[in-house]
C-alpha cells in the first residue's frame, strides 16, 4: 500500500523462511549485523530479528534512490551505543538515512513501514486477532476503549485498540516507558479513530490506520 506519508510491506513467516533459506547471508548483512543475529540465544527472537530487517532492506530498496546500493550496505539500528531500545535507525553506507523505519512482529507475519517524508513520525504493528482473559480490558484499557468494545459486540476487537496502543507508542515515544492507558484510541460513532495521550488530543498530523 502507498501513501502521500508512508509505504509498508506485509508478509507471512513462511514466506520469508523460504525466501531467506535462498539467499546468500552475506549478501544482504553486513558482518556486524552477522554477529549481532548470532548474539541471540533464543531462536525464535533471532529468527524475529533476521526475517524484520530481511523486509525492511527490501522495502527500502524498493523505496530509495540509491541506483548501486547494495542490501549489506543498508545497516539498521535499533539499540543505542549503550544498549538501550531506541527507534530505528537505518544506514546507509555509512549515513544516516532521513526515514523512519518501524518493525512488528506476530507469530504468522512481519510488518514493516517506511517513512516517505523525513518529518512524519510513524509506528506500525501487528496482532492476531484473539480474545483476551477477562481482566486484560480491565487493566490495560481506558474506560472509553472498554465501553466502545462492549458496544461493538466483538470481544477479539481488543487485539486492534492493542496494536493501535503499540504502534502509537513507537511513533510518539520520547524516551518513556509504554503505560498503555496513557493512550487511547478514541472512536466516533462513525467508527473513525483519534489518538489521545494522558487526556489530550494529538494534533492533526497523527493519523492511524487500521
Amino acid at each position: 500500500m502507498m501513501n502521500e506519508q508512508y509505504v509498508y510491506r506485509y508478509m507471512d513467516k513462511d514466506s520469508l523462511h523460504h525466501m531467506w533459506n535462498h539467499m546468500k547471508a552475506e549478501e544482504w548483512f553486513s558482518e556486524t549485523e552477522l554477529a549481532i543475529s548470532s548474539n541471540f540465544r533464543n531462536r525464535i527472537r533471532r529468527e524475529e530479528w533476521i526475517l524484520g530487517r530481511l523486509l525492511a532492506k527490501q522495502l527500502i530498496l524498493e523505496n530509495v534512490d540509491k541506483m548501486s546500493i547494495y542490501p549489506s550496505e543498508i545497516q539498521i539500528y535499533s539499540r543505542s551505543g549503550l544498549g538501550n531500545p531506541m527507534r530505528p535507525q537505518i544506514m546507509m553506507n555509512g549515513r544516516l538515512l532521513d526515514r523512519l523505519l518501524s518493525i512488528a512482529h506476530s507469530k504468522q507475519s512481519v510488518l514493516v513501514a517506511l517513512s516517505k517524508n523525513p518529518k512524519a513520525l510513524i509506528g506500525a504493528d501487528i496482532e492476531s486477532l484473539q480474545m483476551q482473559g477477562p481482566y486484560f480490558s480491565a487493566i490495560w484499557l481506558t474506560k472509553h476503549e472498554q465501553d466502545w468494545l462492549q458496544a461493538q459486540g466483538k470481544p477479539h476487537l481488543v487485539s486492534v485498540i492493542w496494536a493501535i496502543k503499540e504502534a502509537a507508542y513507537k511513533a510518539i515515544n520520547i524516551n518513556h516507558r509504554f503505560i498503555p492507558r496513557r493512550i487511547e484510541a478514541h472512536f466516533n460513532k462513525l467508527g473513525d479513530c483519534s489518538l489521545l495521550f494522558d487526556g489530550k488530543k494529538l494534533d492533526q498530523g497523527h493519523n492511524v490506520y487500521i
